[in-house]
């Protein structure tokens, strides 16, 4: 694909996304022109930041570590609302 086809697409998927809100995955010939072309994709960035997320590696979670994630993320919850409690009653201390 050169740069006028990749043009072309990008621009249908803007007005598409733009159109009726709707966000779906880049189409495979789409993110294969980016990769190597250095001018579209700084014109891709330019339109859609969020494609800099697009060539992250998905992040391979065991069970066990997903449920570390969620119990911390649980306590950190807990904790952050004890301590909005606290200094909603007028307490200055931070509570454990």
């Amino acid at each position: 694909m050169g740069c006028r086809e990749w043009s072309e697409l990008w621009s249908e998927r803007v007005r598409e996304r733009l159109g009726a809100g709707v966000d779906r995955p880049l189409p495979a010939e789409l993110g294969e022109h980016l990769a190597s072309c250095s001018g579209c994709r700084r014109r891709a960035l330019e339109t859609d930041p969020t494609l800099v997320f697009q060539r992250l590696p998905q992040a391979r979670l065991t069970d066990r570590e997903t449920e570390e994630m969620v119990r911390a993320v649980s306590v950190l919850r807990r904790t952050d609302g004890v301590a909005r409690r606290g200094a909603a009653a007028g307490s200055r201390r931070w509570l454990p």
